[in-house]
């Protein structure tokens, strides 16, 4: 069974309903004080984490200076005779590969957060999904490999382009991804998860991009209540209940739909459905 957006509010600054008596509503309202102040605190981490990405950014761009200095002399020095290949050697080779591969992973990831973080207004561009989708599962393959989650991506090569802004959708999808992990650690540890992502055109023209997991599940109640603000199964300090309200408001505002279906004990299915690109 699918449920789209609750006729509840999902829009921060809608009026959010609180019954009940006396007692349940003071707890709600502390409850609702205490997510506020988690979320300011996660806003101000997110500002922190760009600020942070940039300043990593200088050296290593001093260090990849340095790589390619030593390189460039270990060069002059085979080609005058001055160093003969050994064992040694292959192990200075083997070395210097590895700082450049690792500073070229810190540089992506570094330049992923200050994307993430610089984006204000939506900048909507056409996106080819096949090499987006792939760009962005990247980002959290190591996290699903900690995790002892088989990670699979079935991208169809029928996918149409879209046009939206990258940033908003990266964070949907990592947002996701993360949500499906956290899911299937509850529920499987580091063994036996799964999480499968897929993209291609629906029967209406349209772009679905689906994430499925063999998580924990979600009850029936919760589903109904998924997409609101501040609502969250998670335990205090884990969650604010704010990204997958935020998620929708996203997808929404790209004239899409995001629908959920999930058992619990067997796993979700989030979709997003998108315009396809003219």
């Amino acid at each position: 069974m699918k449920f789209s957006r609750p006729e509840a509010a999902v829009h921060l600054g809608k009026v959010i309903r609180i019954s009940g008596n006396k007692g349940e509503t003071d707890k709600e309202k502390s409850d609702l004080g205490q997510q506020l102040i988690r979320a300011h605190r996660l806003a101000e981490l997110g500002e922190m984490s760009a600020g942070f990405a940039h300043e990593i950014n200088n050296p290593l761009q001093i260090i990849k200076s340095e790589h390619s200095l030593i390189e460039m002399i270990l060069d002059e020095l085979k080609k005058e005779g001055q160093l003969k290949e050994s064992e040694s050697l292959k192990d200075i080779n083997d070395s210097m590969n590895q700082i450049r591969l690792q500073v070229d992973r810190c540089a992506k990831i570094t330049q992923s957060i200050l994307k993430f973080g610089r984006q204000s207004e939506a900048t909507p561009q056409d996106l080819d999904l096949r090499v987006f989708i792939p760009d962005i599962t990247a980002m959290i393959s190591k996290k699903a490999s900690v995790s002892g989650i088989n990670l699979k991506q079935e991208i169809s090569q029928d996918t149409p382009q879209i046009h939206s802004d990258p940033g908003q959708l990266q964070q949907v999808l990592l947002n996701l991804f993360n949500n499906a992990i956290d899911a299937i650690v509850e529920r499987h540890g580091v063994n036996g998860g799964q999480l499968i992502i897929r993209s291609g055109p629906d029967e209406f023209g349209k772009v679905t991009v689906s994430v499925t997991d063999n998580g924990s599940g979600i009850s029936l109640e919760n589903q109904k209540k998924i997409f609101s603000p501040f609502f969250t199964t998670k335990p205090v300090g884990k969650g604010t209940g704010l990204g997958l309200s935020v998620c929708y408001g996203i997808i929404d505002s790209m004239g899409g739909t995001m629908e959920v279906s999930s058992e619990k004990g067997i796993g979700t299915t989030f979709t997003v459905r998108l315009p396809a690109a003219r």
